[in-house]
């Protein structure tokens, strides 16, 4: 089964359109940080499951905003910059969604296998990969461990996932090193794919200099 385009863009083109879509948050007017967000929904649509892991990524954050506008509320902060506050970060959080989103793994790992061909590279996407995978196992047996009515029972329900996460390291570190000495033959990038990433990255360099 093919990558869906977003997936498909060269890591470079992935990095520039984070970089500049991050760096932009925090220059630009009301206008323009509407027209970039309309940007990246309009990008979105290329994979409407996107839509999804946005809409799920709010709903975890939902309770930081509760928080943050209640202190708002009790120390009376200027209501102008609360509300630009919590637009920046919806918009970080869309950045994050659509160039993050849809990651073809294997392709990017094909992408960086100069890098692991250094000794430091090598450890760097180690590290990255590890975190990666331990964090994904930790959440699976989290979530399938019974859920606890009391404190004690949710830090013991956290501290027995870490165990048995723990218990999985050498299968983790195997899938690893599976991962960066595959030589498994990767399908060369999409050049539609890379184009449409030239393009969006273009357009939000225009945007930002209106």
């Amino acid at each position: 089964m093919r990558s869906p385009l977003i997936a498909r863009q060269h890591l470079a083109m992935k990095l520039g359109i984070f970089i500049i879509g991050i760096s932009s948050a925090y220059e630009v007017s009301w206008r323009q940080m509407g027209v970039q967000a309309a940007l990246f929904l309009v990008l979105m649509l290329l994979e409407p499951r996107l839509y999804r892991k946005y809409l799920f990524a709010l709903r975890k954050i939902l309770v930081f905003f509760t928080i943050y506008w209640v202190f708002a509320t009790l120390f009376a902060l200027d209501y102008v910059n609360s509300m630009v506050f919590s637009a920046r970060i919806l918009y970080l959080l869309l950045i994050m969604v659509s160039v993050w989103g849809s990651v073809d793994k294997r392709l990017v790992l094909w992408q960086l296998r100069p890098l692991s061909r250094t000794r430091l590279g090598y450890r760097i996407l180690s590290y990255l990969l590890g975190t990666i995978y331990f964090l994904k196992a930790y959440m699976q047996a989290y979530h399938a461990l019974s859920a606890g009515e009391s404190i004690f029972e949710t830090l013991s329900k956290a501290v027995n996932a870490g165990q048995q996460v723990y218990a999985r390291s050498p299968e983790i570190a195997s899938k690893i090193e599976r991962d960066l000495n595959s030589s498994e033959p990767i399908t060369v990038l999409c050049a539609s794919a890379n184009m449409l990433a030239a393009i969006f990255l273009f357009a939000l360099v225009m945007v930002n200099s209106l």
